[in-house]
């Protein structure tokens, strides 16, 4: 009771000092006349022009600026939409209502409008295809380079594959119920085309979706007539045709059961295609089932009557997967209350985690009563499952081979590596000599310790990346080599938090140059720094100073009260040149290009 006592004294001594600053009013952070919009900033290829729109929500108008970055020249157009840049920096693009427009760019001469229902660029930005206004309605492929153009004729919808080498257009035949609908694939470097697949009449076509490398195609297609009657099929380079993976009235579908529109996805390794299906007819409770649970009645003053909330309000769904390669299928997910913990578009092996409710333990008040959670390991290729972990923080990072899961689990607060083939776990971080965990927890409801996070892997090697309080850390999953500190514990002498700047794992090669961005916790200076994967581990100070720049989620406090934490630099597609963006607590954002990270201009 004293401790209790004195621990209530504390927190309300640590209130009133706190509530002896000056309050700041929160409301007058809305009120600002100018916004630059974050997502629609644009660096051109090698780094000659940027592009940004600003907003003034007070007087509710917009404008685009497209500006060179090493003379005067600039342009200014009112309430235009995002900006794109050829990758040869000969053009600038932008949609203005339903007029596309396209600036010669550093020359003065007249801009180019034309009227279109819409437009897509493709990811290099070599081509762009538009749909012209009007009753034709053509679509025009645009080549950015030498400004000649391929006329594709009437389509109903169309897209560019991953890489932008392909253009996948959808058309259609025929009047009224009779309709034929078509997909036509466009190689744009040789501007050759063909028809991959023809319907049926009155078939329709869903979640055309390629897949990381834009080698293969996976679709839906349903008869108008049956919406439950849906088909996948599959595309891969190469076939003349694509070919019917899965169709709906296949025996191996439980009866009452259609695939799911707008469920498909790839794994990363392209050798699965994920999908759901659906029973329309039968429903599940919304919540998680509790023998000792009692129906109640719910009702409020304002209610007319009494009514009673019904537990079947959803329909039942399962998640299945199929290899692209046999077209064999199995059910992953039958229960409504297992979920992926390995996202299906991070699969590089043949199996997938699933996590489930433990009702053998107890069920959490903090957490909306909700039960706590255990980890299995369940195959692709057999839809078996084996039990992993009861105390994972749902957060599974797989190997590039495939072979190897880490996960951290929250009651040792250490890695732990499981080997697919062997079934053995290996605990990675028991003897590193530094701790993974953060000094930033996750709040109250976090029993468990809480680790930093991790940071991607090396393809060479198949070793992972993760961090520590403040430094990155390279580990052998098999725990026999040993650990590498390649930031060389800087950031721990200099209580300095470095991080990627990466939201995201991903996976590096050695030669990679990776750029950090530093967060020093007693000073608050922020910065950027650099190091190259396999060169010795040496890490490179750019810039450290009284600013902020960029701070990734772990470099900071998890109490939701900071207004601004920055923005990712962006970096030019062909040169060393990046957008940033620099700010302090009495000078408002500003957009700087800098090439070296330590000279910026505005």
């Amino acid at each position: 009771m004293l401790l209790g006592s004195l621990a209530l004294f504390c927190f309300s001594h640590a209130q009133s000092r706190h509530l002896a600053k000056s309050a700041i009013d929160t409301a007058e952070l809305s009120k600002k006349a100018i916004e630059i919009i974050t997502e629609n900033i644009k660096i051109s290829s090698f780094g000659k022009y940027v592009s940004y729109n600003i907003i003034d929500p007070i007087h509710n108008n917009s404008a685009l600026y497209i500006k060179s970055t090493n003379c005067n020249w600039q342009r200014i157009y009112s309430n235009a939409g995002q900006c794109y840049f050829s990758v040869y920096e000969n053009l600038a693009v932008f949609q203005e209502e339903d007029n596309l427009h396209f600036i010669k760019l550093d020359k003065e001469q007249s801009d180019v409008e034309i009227g279109i229902k819409s437009f897509k660029i493709n990811f290099s930005g070599k081509y762009l295809a538009y749909q012209e206004k009007g009753e034709g309605a053509r679509l025009i492929l645009f080549n950015l380079a030498n400004q000649t153009k391929l006329n594709l004729g009437k389509v109903k919808d169309y897209r560019f594959d991953s890489t932008g080498d392909k253009l996948l257009l959808t058309t259609e035949s025929g009047n009224g119920v009779d309709t034929v609908m078509k997909l036509i694939l466009v190689h744009v470097n040789s501007n050759m085309q063909h028809t991959i697949w023809r319907g049926e009449s009155r078939d329709s076509i869903s979640n055309l979706q390629f897949d990381e490398n834009g080698d293969k195609l996976a679709f839906l297609a349903i008869n108008k007539r049956n919406i439950t009657d849906a088909s996948i099929w599959l595309y891969r380079q190469g076939d003349s045709t694509a070919e019917c993976k899965l169709k709906g009235d296949n025996k191996a579908i439980e009866r009452g059961f259609s695939i799911k529109t707008e469920s498909l996805t790839f794994s990363k390794n392209s050798n699965w295609i994920f999908f759901d299906l659906v029973n329309l007819k039968k429903s599940v409770p919304l919540l998680a089932k509790d023998n000792n649970a009692v129906m109640v009645d719910v009702w409020g003053g304002r209610d007319k009557e009494r009514s009673r909330i019904s537990p079947s309000q959803l329909p039942i769904e399962m998640s299945a997967a199929i290899n692209a390669g046999t077209g064999d299928f199995h059910y992953i997910v039958k229960d409504q209350h297992e979920y992926y913990s390995l996202m299906p578009r991070n699969v590089t092996g043949d199996f997938i985690i699933l996590s489930k409710p433990d009702y053998s333990r107890r069920a959490d008040p903090r957490k909306n009563f909700s039960y706590p959670l255990s980890y299995c390991q369940v195959s692709l290729a057999g839809g078996n499952e084996k039990m992993l972990t009861k105390h994972a923080s749902d957060s599974f990072s797989v190997a590039p081979n495939g072979q190897w899961l880490v996960y951290f689990d929250e009651t040792l607060g250490a890695y732990i590596s499981h080997d697919i083939k062997s079934s053995k776990s290996y605990n990675l971080t028991s003897s590193l000599g530094s701790s993974v965990l953060t000094d930033y927890p996750g709040g109250l409801e976090n029993d468990g310790f809480s680790a930093v996070g991790i940071a991607g892997w090396i393809k060479n090697n198949n070793h992972i990346l993760i961090y520590n309080n403040y430094d990155l850390l390279e580990l052998d999953p098999t725990g026999q080599v040993k650990s590498v500190n390649l930031t060389r514990s800087y950031g721990a002498k200099n209580h300095i938090k470095l991080r990627l700047i990466n939201e995201l794992p991903k996976d590096y090669q050695f030669g990679d140059t990776l750029l950090l961005t530093g967060f020093n916790v007693n000073n608050k200076h922020n910065g950027f720094f650099r190091l190259v994967l396999g060169n010795q581990n040496k890490l490179k100070k750019l810039y450290m100073g009284r600013y902020l720049f960029y701070r990734e989620i772990s470099q900071r406090p998890m109490m939701g009260h900071e207004f601004n934490h920055g923005m990712k630099p962006i970096k030019a597609s062909k040169a060393n040149c990046w957008i940033v963006e620099r700010q302090t607590a009495s000078s408002a954002p500003n957009l700087f290009f800098t090439t070296d990270f330590k000279h910026f201009n505005p």
